[in-house]
């Protein structure tokens, strides 16, 4: 009941839009999103003009905008979650296989929404990054501000896949304890890699001197973040269609 029936291509984008459409408008109902930004960004003008005007050490500065970072990674992801949470919480997400959109689509739609969040916060973290370099020092560090959108747009588009393919498969109540478990498991596997009887070392050198070059790292970067988005999509889509309602 309420499983996909083959569709042309153009229908299921269409569909697709339509579902982030409808997800931007309800997670956009409130200011919510841009109080935040503005805050974070108010934030960066605050620290530029302190360390102009006050002489704020700038190791300080530099670790106040890591958290900027930081927290642009977060709400990168988070906020990809945002209509799962609304559903769960309102208590209809079993209307969710009803609703005059395709499961395929909806899922689709919530991936488009994922990766509209991951720009507008790597947007974000770079205008803020530009604002501080500017005011902090009156020129800009064109290296150091790619580095932060190229992080906070890999980072939540990862997470964020991985993340949004798990609520088709154990909700958002749950999973808080998955992620937890995923965190641990990575610790675990890094532990226990590094007791393994292999030079890590010069491994590491030949890995960071291949990324040395700009557009090796970008490329490297862009097809691993591409194909766990993919990935996590085709997984989704599998569970919502395989699901009961």
């Amino acid at each position: 009941m309420g499983k996909d029936v083959p569709v042309s291509r153009r229908t299921v984008w269409r569909s697709a839009l339509a579902q982030l459409r409808f997800d931007v408008a309800r997670g956009s109902s409130d200011l919510g999103y841009e109080l935040v930004m503005g805050a974070v960004l108010l934030f960066a003008v605050v620290v530029g003009v302190l360390v102009r005007f006050v002489g704020m050490d700038a190791r300080v500065a530099g670790g106040l905008m890591g958290g900027i970072t930081g927290l642009a990674v977060v709400a990168g992801w988070m906020m990809a979650l945002v209509p799962s949470m609304m559903e769960d919480q309102d208590g209809h997400r079993a209307m969710a296989g009803l609703v005059p959109i395709a499961r395929t689509p909806q899922v689709i739609g919530r991936f488009l929404y994922l990766l509209a969040s991951a720009v507008a916060w790597s947007v974000e973290v770079g205008v803020c990054r530009l604002v501080f370099d500017v005011l902090a020092d009156g020129a800009v560090d064109g290296v150091g501000v790619s580095a932060s959108v190229a992080t906070v747009f890999a980072m939540s588009m990862i997470v964020g896949s991985i993340m949004l393919a798990c609520t088709y498969r154990f909700g958002i109540r749950q999973l808080m304890i998955v992620f937890a478990a995923m965190m641990g498991a990575l610790y675990l596997l890094a532990a226990l890699v590094s007791f393994l009887p292999i030079p890590w070392e010069p491994i590491i050198l030949t890995v960071f001197e291949f990324l040395s070059v700009p557009w090796r790292s970008v490329l490297v970067g862009a097809v691993f973040c591409f194909a766990v988005y993919g990935v996590s999509m085709g997984i989704a889509i599998r569970l919502f269609n395989a699901k009961e309602l």
